[in-house]
Order: structure tokens, then C-alpha cells, then sequence
């Protein structure tokens, strides 16, 4: 019942975003796009985390007195991702290798700990940051790597699986050192990796005899 919040670019005052706001555009990477000029690769839009957290700021003015956001940003619920596909996509859309890619786990990992510790600045107490999905079950990925090593019990390749949970592990990491830093805020890990593994394995348990085009299905929505 909880409605959709409104998407920033659909805004322009405090009242539109009274129910929350939607900072996220299709495509987006968590790195910008000097990143990924500098190894000649070309993002499939020209929008960032950087963009997004100008954006968080715009509404931050909207909001009036430091007492107010202080207020709203305590009683909201913030959710920082998932973000990171893409960078990835970005990568393999190059020719970039699966090896190549590991490298840039910290640098994205890096951009979510800038955006989470920005947030907790601004006020925020309760922080959800879903992981990474499994990338060797998505499915532009499959057919690009038609031939690559593949899991017997999903169809999915091991590779990028291996990728996927190599990111999780930093950004848990991660997320571990920010509650430290910060005692008195809530910061919550979501795990998109098991759920969707879970799903493409056991697609029975889902009412669904074919996981593959479940699975099509959900990453075009």
C-alpha cells in the first residue's frame, strides 16, 4: 500500500516529493563517466551517483529549515541502490574481461560508501543497501557469453556469478566499517543475490515451470 515515490525529474517542490522521491534513471552507472573515457569505454547513459546525489541536495534545499530536513531525513527510510549492473554491463559491452572487471569492485563499492556516508550526514538513521543481483543469470550476459562456464543446476555462468559475489563480500565489508562508524543508524543489507539464485533454481517454488523467462521477464521491468 505504501505508493510510489515521485521521480525527481517529475518535481520541482517540496509538496510533490511529500511522499518520497525516486532519484533513479534506467541505465545509470555507480561511476561517472570520466571512469570509464579513462579506459575507453562509453556509458550507456550520462548519468551517475554523482548526478543523483546533486539531485538528493536540490531536494534537501526544498525541504526549508535545517530543523525540518533534519526531521524528515530522521523518519525516512533511504534505499541506496541497487546500483552497479550497469557499470558492469558498461564493462563487458567493451570487451572488457571478467578478470578486468574485478577491478572495478572497489571503485564501484567506493561510490555506494560516498553516497551512504552522505545520506547519514544529511540525517538519515534507517539505510537499505541491496546487493548486487547474480550477473551470470542476466540475460543480455548469457547471450553474450553463450559459450562461457556454465552452472548445471541454473544455466547461469559461473564467471560472473563469481563477479557478483565478489562484489557483495567488499560491500559487506564495507557496510560493516560504516556501522561501526555510525552506532546510531540503521544501515541494512539486502540480499538480491540469494533471492533472484533462489528463484531461477527453484522456479516451481514460484509458480513457474521456466526460471529463464521469469527471469526475462523481471530484468526488463
Amino acid at each position: 500500500g505504501v505508493p510510489h515515490p515521485t521521480p525527481y525529474l517529475a518535481g520541482k517542490s517540496a509538496e510533490d516529493f511529500r511522499r518520497g522521491v525516486n532519484f533513479a534513471v534506467g541505465g545509470a552507472t555507480a561511476l561517472g563517466p570520466d571512469f570509464f573515457e579513462s579506459r575507453g569505454l562509453k556509458p550507456f547513459v550520462p548519468v551517475s551517483f554523482t548526478n543523483q546525489a546533486t539531485w538528493f541536495k536540490n531536494v534537501l534545499q526544498l525541504l526549508g529549515s535545517v530543523h525540518n530536513r533534519t526531521r524528515i531525513m530522521a523518519t525516512s527510510l533511504f534505499i541506496v541502490g541497487e546500483i552497479g549492473v550497469n557499470d558492469y554491463l558498461v564493462a563487458f559491452a567493451g570487451n572488457t574481461t571478467v578478470e578486468e572487471a574485478r577491478a572495478f569492485v572497489p571503485h564501484i563499492v567506493g561510490a555506494v560508501r560516498s553516497v551512504v556516508t552522505e545520506v547519514i550526514a544529511a540525517g538519515a538513521r534507517t539505510v537499505l543497501v541491496p546487493g548486487m543481483i547474480p550477473l551470470g543469470c542476466e540475460p543480455q550476459l548469457l547471450a553474450l557469453y553463450q559459450s562461457g562456464d556454465h552452472d548445471p543446476a541454473s544455466g547461469c555462468i559461473k564467471p560472473l556469478n563469481n563477479l557478483a559475489e565478489l562484489h557483495n563480500r567488499a560491500l559487506n565489508g564495507m557496510l560493516r566499517e560504516l556501522r561501526r562508524a555510525h552506532p546510531g543508524t540503521a544501515i541494512l543489507y539486502a540480499d538480491l543475490y540469494g533471492a533472484v539464485a533462489d528463484l531461477i533454481v527453484s522456479p516451481r517454488k514460484y509458480g513457474t515451470h521456466n526460471s529463464h523467462r521469469l527471469w526475462s521477464t523481471q530484468a526488463t521491468d
